[in-house]
């Protein structure tokens, strides 16, 4: 998962991030199929209608259009912010969780749920710190680099939003369709 941000951002500089999301979803579904076929020999999840509509507006907006804002994301600030940045999703997911899940989150778990963001931002305010002594993009004016920093954080806190509030519509609909978790990628891998 560490070294997929940079191979993203070393690939998009032959390709755009609309041609970098198709060969992932490939490599994604026969990866998947694999495990099914290694895990669960013989056995395939059930699929609703409700369920297959489930998962192609979840599959849609967590995995396509959220890692398409990643990606994008990647392109203008580099992996190391974007990654950062997007990592702020346990918050979002937190939030959701206790709506669609009716789970109750522990002051713990907030603790721990906060940990992680100050952690991120602490890292990252060094690196901006850096980025802006020796800015890594040939921008002609330090205008059009902010323009460019503000752009590629937005779309990673897009892209945070959308994968956090993935998760626990994940969770629900592997409780309706009595998933296994590796089932449920399977399912996902199938729309992605």
């Amino acid at each position: 998962w560490a070294i997929s941000p940079v191979l993203m951002k070393e690939g998009l500089k032959g390709a755009g991030p609309n041609e970098v999301n198709p060969v992932r979803s490939i490599a994604f579904f026969l990866t998947m199929l694999a495990c099914m076929l290694y895990s669960q020999p013989g056995k395939w999840p059930t699929l609703t209608p409700l369920l297959i509509l489930g998962v192609v507006v979840n599959t849609g907006t967590s995995v396509v259009l959220g890692d398409l804002l990643y990606i994008h994301s990647i392109e203008k600030i580099g992996a190391s912010l974007a990654v950062s940045i997007s990592c702020g999703y346990p918050l979002i997911t937190t939030f959701f969780s206790i709506f669609i899940l009716n789970e109750t989150i522990t002051p713990l778990v907030w603790c721990g749920t906060l940990f992680i963001l100050a952690g991120l931002l602490t890292i990252r305010y060094d690196a901006m710190k850096r980025n802006r002594e020796e800015p890594a993009y040939t921008l002609e004016t330090p205008k059009e680099y902010r323009k460019q920093m503000m752009q590629g954080i937005l779309l990673a806190l897009a892209a945070a939003f959308f994968w956090g509030a993935n998760i626990p519509f994940l969770k629900k609909m592997m409780v309706i369709g009595q998933w296994t978790p590796v089932e449920s990628y399977f399912i996902r891998s199938m729309f992605f």
